[in-house]
């Protein structure tokens, strides 16, 4: 029933119960009226207002939400589609997997065949080492024939005896300038060079001070030098390792106290002293014995000079024989019988060329110098015969001029105390088995002029003396 007909019944019992029992039944009373009804009215509308706010809220939410959902559903589209790509991709890596393992397994086998042949290779080049081995030790023995001697050297061993051989020798240069008319009437100035090879001959405190070097005079022999220019004439030494060092002839004390150059002339020698450091150079052992026919030797020294380029030179062949020499004016004189003056000299058919004058002849069977390399018959070019002045002449010579003596491997060593003189000089000398009968290869002059035997004093080459 409408409120506006139970107010428009304004008297009756009826009407007045009838509208409290509403008022009841709403929960008004009557003690709040109508006011009760409109503000439980407004607190309906106010609660239908937050209740549809929130709907809408909701609403909003809920469409959200699904934009949300949306996306998420687009992603994990894209994710079943990039899976099913993997998927593929995965399948693809498995197909490829067994592919390579099959691979695998037929290098497996191939492998195996391979490892056959390998060791059926190495088992071949241990067997071809073998007669490497077995070549190489025939190709490092040198069999050497003389006449009806045989010798057999190891090569090893020949290298080992050259290389110890190097160590005792030295590249020796000297250059003297000397003014000259042009016989035009104008003087110039000329540079004469000498160039040669030396042994180490003796230390000087083990080599930290010095030592000293002998060689053949003639190396040095210049017309244009007095004795006495000598004595401050610089000499370079040039060593194997390219060690430099300035050294000058040596000067000593003769038995009556007069300062002489420690030159022999008649055996073609001279002594140079250096101060500065020589130890890694080694000082040469002097053989006792004169040299014998057949012996193996290596000749050392600086053939044909800065030629080329001055670079240490080694040749091999034998003791030839002796010969008999005199020194007259200075250049050697093969003589056919003993003279007066007249020293042994050693004949060899190692190589010896300008240059090798004063250097070594190193004998390989106890690694000891037994000759120095000194001069060849006329001419430039080696003919197959050298000669040179054997180690007890050259260590004879150099006891006399320095306070050291021979140790018993032929080395020199300082003595304790120096002698009151000299000890003399003691030359080999040849005699043949019968002077008056001794006989020559026809045609063969046994006494050779001066001028036609050649000292290495006189070769001339490309500017160059050679000494």
């Amino acid at each position: 029933m409408p409120i506006d007909s139970i107010n428009s019944a304004k008297s009756g019992r009826t009407g007045a119960y009838l509208r409290n029992t509403l008022f009841v039944l709403l929960g008004v009373g009557t003690a709040g009226g109508v006011g009760g009804y409109f503000q439980l009215k407004d607190e309906i509308n106010g609660k239908n207002t937050q209740l549809t706010q929130k709907l809408n809220e909701s609403e909003t939410a809920r469409a959200s939400m699904a934009e949300e959902l949306a996306k998420a559903n687009a992603t994990i589209a894209r994710l079943e589609q990039g899976m099913s790509l993997n998927k593929s991709a995965i399948e693809g890596n498995a197909t490829a997997i067994d592919e390579y393992r099959k691979a695998l397994a037929n290098m497996g086998s191939e492998a195996q065949v391979q490892n056959k042949k390998i060791e059926s290779l190495v088992k071949r080049d241990g067997e071809h080492d073998k007669g490497l081995a077995n070549l190489n030790k025939s190709l490092d023995t040198v069999t050497i024939k003389v006449g009806n001697l045989e010798t057999k050297v190891s090569v090893s061993d020949l290298q080992d005896v050259y290389n110890k051989a190097l160590s005792s020798t030295v590249i020796v240069n000297m250059e003297v300038k000397y003014k000259k008319d042009d016989g035009m009437g104008t003087v110039v100035e000329k540079t004469e060079t000498h160039q040669g090879s030396g042994v180490v001959a003796a230390h000087i405190n083990g080599g930290k001070d010095g030592g000293y070097i002998v060689t053949n005079w003639h190396v040095l022999n210049c017309e244009h030098l007095k004795d006495e220019d000598y004595k401050n004439k610089e000499i370079t030494l040039t060593f194997p390792d390219g060690n430099k060092v300035k050294a000058k002839p040596h000067y000593y004390l003769d038995s009556s106290g007069k300062e002489q150059l420690a030159r022999k002339k008649d055996h073609d020698l001279v002594l140079l002293k250096t101060t500065e450091n020589i130890s890694k150079a080694v000082p040469v052992s002097f053989a006792s014995d004169e040299p014998k026919a057949g012996e193996a030797v290596f000749v050392v020294g600086n053939p044909f000079g800065d030629v080329l380029g001055n670079r240490f030179s080694g040749s091999f062949g034998i003791i030839s024989g002796d010969s008999i020499v005199k020194y007259g004016s200075g250049s050697p004189t093969i003589l056919s019988k003993d003279e007066k003056d007249a020293i042994k000299t050693t004949r060899t058919d190692a190589a010896m060329n300008p240059g090798n004058s004063g250097g070594l002849g190193w004998r390989v069977r106890d690694g000891k110098m037994v000759f120095m390399p000194t001069f060849i018959f006329p001419g430039e070019i080696f003919h197959g015969m050298g000669f040179g002045v054997t180690a007890p002449t050259i260590s004879g010579d150099i006891k006399t001029w320095i306070p050291y003596d021979l140790n018993s491997h032929g080395g020199f060593v300082e003595r304790e105390s120096k002698p009151a003189k000299p000890a003399p000089v003691k030359t080999s000398k040849i005699t043949p088995q019968n002077k008056n009968t001794r006989t020559w290869q026809k045609g063969y002059t046994p006494l050779v002029r001066q001028s036609e035997l050649r000292s290495y004093n006189t070769a001339v080459l490309a500017g160059r003396r050679f000494t």
